[in-house]
């Protein structure tokens, strides 16, 4: 009897609760049980993905978020920084004031990024646009906005209250007249700016508000400056102790001219700048003296587009003859034997049109520290090349210290010629027989090609297979469009076997 089983029948009705014997439901879950806290996580993530309103993408954040619902509306308004970017438009359907306004509440005492341009300026790029102003009457006439000044100053009414929060200005309109003026519309103290943007499409001549200074414009942390010549020339009274990078494009010859001397002087009001870029800024050429006032130039990158080799010249005697570290000349014309900045870490040549542009350039380059070069979507023809291959008249040679040579985009005179390709490895060949004889390089030598890289469009002949070997065997790196080789890649192979 004691190994009999014994059964025993339990009874749970009065020992478990009735929720847990009742049949299972799953639990429904919606939106609005995600905790706030969650929330703000969540639309910190798309503010820091998006870090603008992106009509580009087809929707603005924060309003798309806020418009969802109640809670989420709430949890938006709460949080100020979500309210810190501004994109406003300027055409025929504008920003509302309301809307400004309540960016301007909520973001409270933060610094702003502020953006104010057309819908069609958003989209397309600035040289896009530019090129299709001028080549498409229709769509010029459509961009036309004689109401645009009005807008863009009833926008800056709201804004300028609150010029002291103003951490990015970001201004791209149509029309010049439409841009705000220094000390006319931007003046005081703007303790937060460290960007400042001015652009505009067309430039219709002097502003009927144009006048001579009445206030002084105050930017202490300003870092980053693009603008065209005539708003700097205004700002001819600030000093830009912080800035580090300015971009100048356009001073037109209808406004009062612009002399050399006193971009000079701007320049030496900002003792930090490092990168200058110039893009068809119109100067006169002055012999007018400079003070001496113990300026120490930091500048290490120029860049040039759409300037005249004079100007240039006057501009680097101006400047004390720097050597810098970049410097880039971008469809300048140089019809004639000019002294022009150089570089010691890398020299760029790009869009020259013509033969004499590149090899003017080309010439000036004759300093131990001009050794990389990289020509893109420039003039490269066979006399080009023959120049670097063979000394000129008085027995010194083009770009002697070259040691690094780069050929990009479409190079007309090279892309599609043949020749001009079986030319270039003959340049290679006699630059490096050259310095193989002598042992040295100088200005009456030439330094073989350390580095070759050619990447070129259009209709690319193929390189024989010696002239490849030729090239694996005594060039240090070296890639000629799909194929690489070289006496470093060689020796790398080697040494992972």
């Amino acid at each position: 009897m004691a190994n009999e089983p014994v059964n025993v029948k339990i009874d749970v009705s009065n020992t478990l609760p009735h929720a847990m014997l009742a049949p299972f439901r799953p639990h429904r879950t919606s939106i609005s049980d995600v905790p706030n806290e969650v929330l703000v996580l969540i639309f910190h993530e798309i503010f820091d993905s998006t870090g603008t309103r992106s009509i580009r993408k087809g929707w603005q954040f924060p309003e798309s978020v806020a418009s969802v619902c109640s809670q989420w509306r709430a949890v938006m308004f709460s949080v100020s920084i979500f309210w810190t970017v501004m994109l406003i438009t300027v055409d025929d359907n504008p920003t509302p004031q309301s809307v400004i306004r309540r960016y301007l509440a909520l973001s409270k005492e933060r610094p702003l990024d502020i953006t104010i341009c057309r819908h069609e300026m958003w989209f397309d790029s600035h040289d896009l646009i530019r090129a299709r102003i001028f080549e498409d009457p229709e769509y010029r006439a459509r961009l036309a906005d004689p109401v645009e000044k009005w807008r863009m100053a009833a926008v800056m009414d709201l804004l300028t209250p609150h010029q002291d929060r103003w951490e990015r200005l970001y201004i791209y309109v149509m029309h010049s007249t439409s841009l705000p003026q220094p000390y006319l519309d931007l003046s005081g103290a703007f303790p937060s700016l460290k960007y400042l943007f001015i652009h505009c499409v067309l430039d219709e001549g002097p502003d009927e508000r144009f006048a001579p200074t009445t206030g002084i414009m105050d930017v202490p942390i300003l870092e980053l400056m693009e603008t065209n010549g005539l708003f700097l020339r205004q700002m001819s009274d600030t000093t830009f102790p912080n800035l580090d990078e300015l971009a100048i494009e356009e001073y037109p010859r209808y406004y009062p001219p612009w002399r050399t001397t006193d971009l000079v002087r701007c320049i030496r009001k900002m003792p930090a700048l490092l990168i200058l870029r110039l893009d068809n800024v119109n100067l006169r050429i002055l012999d007018d003296e400079l003070p001496d006032d113990d300026y120490a130039l930091k500048l290490e990158l120029m860049d040039f587009r759409h300037m005249s080799g004079d100007v240039l010249e006057n501009l680097n005697a101006l400047l004390d003859w720097p050597v810098l570290d970049v410097v880039v000349y971008n469809d300048c014309s140089i019809p004639r034997p000019a002294e022009l900045f150089r570089a010691s870490r890398y020299g760029a040549i790009k869009c020259m049109q013509t033969e004499q542009d590149v090899l003017n350039v080309l010439r000036d380059w004759d300093d131990e520290n001009c050794t990389r070069l990289h020509i893109t979507n420039s003039v490269f023809t066979e006399n080009i090349i023959h120049a670097l291959s063979e000394p000129q008249p008085d027995g010194s040679w083009m770009c002697p210290y070259l040691y690094s040579l780069s050929i990009s985009g479409f190079c007309r005179g090279f892309s599609d010629c043949e020749p001009a390709q079986v030319a270039f490895i003959r340049m290679i060949k006699i630059r490096h027989a050259l310095e193989a004889s002598t042992g040295y390089v100088s200005s009456f030598a030439a330094s073989s090609l350390y580095g070759v890289r050619v990447n070129i469009q259009g209709n690319v002949q193929k390189v024989s297979t010696e002239a490849l070997e030729w090239l694996d065997a005594n060039v240090h790196s070296v890639t000629w469009g799909d194929w690489s080789g070289g006496i470093r890649l060689r020796a790398e192979n080697e040494g992972e076997e």
